[in-house]
This record gives structure tokens, sequence and C-alpha cells, in this order.
């Protein structure tokens, strides 16, 4: 075994850090652009109201920018998956006589 060459086991925890650090900043980069596509989609389209839309680029912008600087912003996207779920919901329980989606 050649002694000049660090081990397996002193790298590793190193890597692994560094790995985190990258797949946590990529997914947040991938969950700030589904937010920027879907507002897009909503704003374009009026299938959401327009403020909602609005919120979704503040939100997706706001998760771009700071999640360098605090790990608490990475709880943005899950947020806001559950504020649409509940808007979706309050929808379909204040009109349920409307056919968003038809089967026919």
């Amino acid at each position: 075994m050649n002694n000049s060459q660090p081990s397996f086991d002193a790298l590793l925890p190193r890597e692994m850090a560094q790995r985190a650090e990258s797949i946590g900043a990529s997914k947040a980069d991938m969950q700030a652009m589904t937010m920027f596509s879907l507002a897009t989609i909503w704003i374009r389209t009026g299938l959401m109201p327009r403020w909602l839309g609005f919120v979704t680029f503040l939100l997706g912008l706001t998760l771009l920018v700071v999640v360098d600087y605090s790990p608490w912003v990475t709880l943005v996207f899950p947020a806001w998956v559950v504020l649409i779920s509940l808007f979706i919901l309050w929808l379909r329980l204040r009109h349920p006589d409307v056919q968003i989606l038809s089967a026919d």
C-alpha cells in the first residue's frame, strides 16, 4: 500500500459534504425552475389567478437567490406545494358544480 496517498476513509467525509452541497443547490435550482414554468403557464393561460402566478414567481426567485444563505429556504417549495393544493381544494369546495377537467 502506498503511504503517500490518503486512504479512502480520509477523503470520504469531505467528498460527501461537497457532493451533498452541490446536490442541494441543484435541487433548489430545479424547484425554482418548476415554479417559474408553472407561473408562466398560469399567467398566460389564466388557469390560476394572476396573483398566484406572481406569488409563485416571487417564491421561486427567493428560492433561487437565498438558498445559499439559509438552509431553511429549502422549505419554500414544499410550503408552496401545500399552498397550491389547499387553493385547489378550496376552489373545488367553493364551486362543486364546475367541471375543471372533463373525462369526455
